[in-house]
């Protein structure tokens, strides 16, 4: 048996929280937000992404960063088996930018069948011989994992 709807329903407007400004800026608006509003933000939108990374990283790796927020909540003190240093928002666009267009041109040159992980491999101007950065995509780390050790 179902229950009937509620009067109104569905809504036609999504009911939000009024702004407010913590400094009390008339100008600061959701859309405008003023330096604090707009630095807690990012910093919320940032910390969201950590966590999401410590995630997955503690699945990939099989070792947990920490039992307490006190040691979850910054990457400098997470107990895994790999240092981690995250960013995100405006900081990495260049990054994702140039990962997206050579995974674009590997993908279109691959052959059809090929399991392997895509890796994308920079080397910056003035680094000595043979070191070079790796930039791996979170879906492709147990694939990554597994052509490592040879087992692909």
């Amino acid at each position: 048996m179902s229950r009937p709807l509620e009067p109104g329903f569905p809504r036609l407007e999504k009911a939000t929280r009024p702004w407010l400004c913590r400094r009390e800026d008339a100008a600061c608006t959701r859309a405008q937000p003023c330096a604090s509003c707009r630095g807690a933000r990012s910093r919320r939108s940032g910390l969201r992404k950590q966590r999401e990374a410590r995630k997955t990283l503690e699945r990939v790796t099989g070792t947990s960063a920490g039992r307490y927020a006190s040691q979850t909540s910054n990457e400098e003190l997470w107990r895994l088996s790999i240092r981690v240093e995250a960013k995100s928002g405006a900081q990495v666009k260049p990054i994702a930018t140039r990962y997206i267009a050579a995974r674009a041109q590997s993908d279109a040159a691959h052959a059809t069948g090929d399991p392997r992980p895509f890796v994308f491999v920079a080397v910056p101007d003035g680094w000595p011989a043979g070191k070079f950065l790796l930039t791996v995509h979170s879906d492709d780390l147990d694939a990554l994992g597994l052509a490592i050790v040879g087992e692909l």
